[in-house]
């Protein structure tokens, strides 16, 4: 499966990781940055019950079924994670779900904090994830933008955009 979108001037494609960043990248964990992960997620991904990990990648402890609703329903009810209500979205054609998860403030602790894995990790306090869950043809994606409340408000609607622009060519 592939996925298309339109890269906004100023943005660049990091090809060893889905992720889209900036140009030139900036140091993670800035107040102000950014990025956009494509299709982070798979049948086999779990929960963490301690996102706050020691380690950069520990044996998630909590499944996760292979669909949209057992994905988002295990993040939206574990304990430690903030979230907001999940709500029907439609993104390239195909159904799906969509929620925002906040990362805590205090990530000192943690070698990195991780909610689920395989995944990614918080970039630095407060960081946010915009959340979409989408079922293309029984394969659940992720597609999550990241950013900080101190973000400026042009690349938030330059995520958004990007977001709005995706398709999945079978």
């Amino acid at each position: 499966m592939g996925i298309e979108l339109t890269v906004q001037a100023g943005w660049q494609a990091m090809v060893d990781f889905h992720l889209i960043a900036p140009a030139p990248v900036r140091e993670t964990g800035v107040p102000n940055d950014a990025g956009l992960i494509l299709g982070w997620t798979n049948f086999h991904v779990g929960l963490n019950s301690d996102p706050c990990l020691s380690a950069s990648h520990e044996l998630p402890d909590i499944p996760v079924g292979p669909t949209v609703d057992d994905f988002v329903d295990a993040v939206t009810t574990h304990p430690d994670l903030d979230i907001t209500e999940p709500a029907d979205v439609e993104l390239g054609g195909y159904s799906g779900r969509f929620l925002t998860l906040t990362g805590p403030s205090d990530i000192s602790d943690c070698d990195n904090w991780r909610p689920w894995d395989p995944g990614f990790f918080v970039q630095g306090p407060d960081n946010i994830w915009d959340v979409w869950v989408i079922d293309v043809d029984g394969f659940r994606v992720l597609v999550v933008s990241q950013y900080f409340p101190e973000t400026d408000d042009d690349i938030k609607a330059e995520l958004r955009e990007m977001v709005e622009s995706i398709r999945f060519p079978l």
